[in-house]
């Protein structure tokens, strides 16, 4: 299918434009001969190992793209044999080159090939070619995206060049110019059949060209994998997330701790258990909380911006050798790998050539993200015994996999991060009451402090810089959160201090205010608590309810969904343990884990502000505290009472208590 023979110059040129490879992986680079003498080194059995994981993942996902090329080549040859008529075959090789186009590009949609094929889908060919076509027109054909834009009084974005229309590119052929010609060859007899007869066969030649990349491709991938495999490394560190710990146990009963086995009960029944929330309360709780005009207005904004990341992230951000290297520090400051992974991990992010071809397999992945998966094997979890005496359960993701995760992990939490600060510095967001002018002067006469905001402002802008959105990142590379009470770790984060430090801060200020409220109100309340198991508790439908209410699309749900729904399996039951899937929680240590989590209590956080008239939550993570006036204290704890109640979560009364 779509097969025709090349000489040799041509056959190089399909590959190349393929894949690429980094020089360690040709033989001039890479002899047999010295494969062989120090494949018992250490050394270079870390080497070929590397390469050979690499090597296969990449493969594996190449074979992926060619299956799914294979697949709509044979719909659109069916299709194409069985019509008689040219301009209708102009239109179906239209519709079979967009579709690839899509499938191929990192913000593709997955429509139905079958439905694409079909006579009654030309209104999704024009918006298909529309967005095929910004390479070769002026991009000025007006969207649904700018359209909306406009009505609200917003500048439009200008439409973003589609790198990825190999099959357009190959023929040479602009497809709104083809789709025009088809359109008036079917009311102008005397338009010239030459043209499209010669737009045809470009066409043709075209996909029959992308076959044989596809086929090339495969080859070169298995024969790289047998010269590396002759070398006797049969090892594979990338997809063996943790075969050690599993050898290990499978000769070794693990008995553990008593406690050790009630923690891990309770952990599976809330985490395989589907948790009792109804998406259509928690809506119309947050319409009500985010319901006044300002905050219609500011939430509205913050839509439009998570609408425009959803799409410009796949369509702009890819992996480079700079953005892996960061991903792969960020993954092991997490310690979510076993000891032989971080060990080949550490020797990838030393070589550029490791780096560069990891890159080109994340890159791959990124761009089928919506066929993403965590794949047909169960992910390892373990239970660790931390300092305070409990236990957290942990995944062992496979390598590729984690780094994957955390550039997308990482990538939302920046965004995120600057999304909510504006929505935090918009009016929607209370802020406490400001001086007199009265107040002012005085404060100015005895202070001599002319122009000083006053404390309050001064308690905000503290709180923004160091409390607010805490465990969302301000910047690349910018440090690792603590988990609540069981993290005591040296790495800071971009404020210069580590999580222990902000909160002995934390605590610092808290007296401070309680020390000032006795002297001018003669007493306060201080509340502290915070939610019961809140990582393995938190529900899925909250979670892509919210996110939802934000405005991100249904692609990134998708995946998101997919990420929640891991197949887990405990390392102490050996490999043949049981493999449920995860229905409620997020995973520790991992950077979307902290995008949900903070997402989800950022609406708490906007729910005490409006309930008190402009007082702030005090949060880490799920610890909370809020101070001040009796019935001011009351009012923000009805607010998190009621939020707890229709998202699902619950208090812990073992923490929670008032002063």
């Amino acid at each position: 299918m779509f097969l025709r023979v090349l000489n040799k110059r041509q056959c190089t040129f399909a590959f190349l434009n393929t894949v690429r490879l980094p020089p360690a992986l040709h033989k001039e680079a890479l002899p047999y001969q010295t494969c062989a003498q120090f494949s018992s080194t250490k050394a270079a059995r870390n080497v070929l190992s590397t390469l050979n994981a690499i090597t296969s993942v990449k493969k594996d996902e190449l074979e992926k793209q060619g299956e799914q090329y294979r697949t709509l080549g044979k719909e659109l040859q069916h299709a194409l044999d069985s019509q008689p008529s040219q301009a209708e075959r102009i239109r179906l090789l239209l519709q079979g080159s967009s579709s690839w186009n899509q499938l191929s590009a990192p913000g593709g949609t997955r429509r139905s090939r079958r439905a694409q094929l079909s006579h009654d889908s030309q209104p999704d060919l024009v918006e298909m070619l529309r967005s095929s076509s910004r390479g070769y027109s002026s991009g000025n054909e007006p969207t649904q995206e700018s359209d909306r834009r406009r009505r609200r009084g917003k500048q439009a974005k200008q439409p973003v060049t589609n790198r990825h229309d190999q099959l357009f590119e190959l023929a040479e052929v602009s497809p709104m110019n083809l789709y025009r010609y088809y359109e008036q060859s079917k009311v102008d007899p005397t338009l010239s059949t030459g043209v499209l007869e010669n737009w045809e066969s470009k066409l043709r030649q075209a996909l029959e060209t992308q076959g044989v990349k596809h086929e090339y491709a495969a080859l070169f991938g298995r024969l790289v994998s047998e010269r590396l495999s002759d070398t006797s490394m049969t090892t594979n560190p990338l997809n063996a997330p943790n075969s050690e710990a599993d050898d290990g146990l499978a000769e070794v009963e693990v008995v553990g701790r008593a406690e050790q086995h009630e923690q891990r009960k309770e952990w599976e029944s809330r985490v395989f258990q589907k948790a009792s929330v109804t998406p259509a309360q928690l809506l119309q709780v947050l319409d009500s909380k985010f319901g006044s005009p300002v905050a219609v207005n500011a939430l509205e904004d913050l839509r439009d911006r998570v609408e425009d990341f959803c799409v410009e992230f796949r369509e702009q951000y890819s992996f480079d050798i700079a953005v892996v290297h960061v991903c792969v520090k960020e993954v092991l400051k997490r310690e979510i790998l076993s000891v032989e992974q971080s060990a080949t991990l550490k020797e990838i992010v030393a070589n550029p050539i490791y780096l560069s071809k990891l890159a080109d397999i994340l890159n791959i992945r990124f761009k089928a993200l919506d066929e993403w998966s965590w794949g047909k094997e169960s992910i390892p979890v373990e239970m660790r015994r931390q300092l305070n005496g409990k236990y957290r359960v942990f995944m062992h993701d496979e390598m590729t996999q984690a780094i994957f995760l955390e550039f997308i992990g990482m990538q939302w939490s920046l965004f995120l991060k600057r999304a909510f600060l504006q929505f935090f510095n918009a009016l929607a967001w209370t802020k406490p009451s400001e001086m007199t002018k009265s107040d002012h002067d005085h404060r100015a006469y005895f202070l001599e402090a002319e122009g000083d905001t006053g404390i309050a402002s001064e308690l905000r802008s503290k709180y923004e810089s160091q409390y607010f959105m805490s465990q969302l990142q301000d910047m690349i590379d910018s440090g690792t959160k603590g988990y609540g009470d069981d993290n005591i770790t040296k790495e800071t984060n971009q404020t210069g201090r580590n999580p222990l430090e902000i909160k002995q801060s934390l605590l610092h200020l808290l007296f401070t205010e309680s020390l000032m409220a006795n002297r001018i109100h003669k007493g306060s309340v201080v509340v502290q608590s915070d939610f019961k198991w809140f990582g393995p508790s938190l529900p899925h439908a909250t979670i892509l309810t919210i996110l939802k209410f934000f405005g991100v699309d249904q692609s990134w749900l998708t995946f998101f969904e997919k990420f929640l729904q891991a197949p887990l399996r405990f390392i102490q039951d050996g490999p043949n343990g049981l493999v449920q899937q995860r229905k409620c929680g997020i995973p520790m240590s991992h950077a979307l884990s902290d995008v949900f989590g903070e997402s989800v209590l950022f609406c708490l956080d906007y729910a005490v502000n409006q309930a008190t008239g402009g007082a702030v939550l005090y949060r880490l993570r799920d610890d909370f505290w809020f101070w001040g006036q009796e019935d001011e204290c009351s009012k923000a704890w009805t607010a998190i009472t009621s939020f707890a109640d229709v998202a699902g979560l619950g208090m812990n009364p073992e923490k929670t208590g008032a002063a």
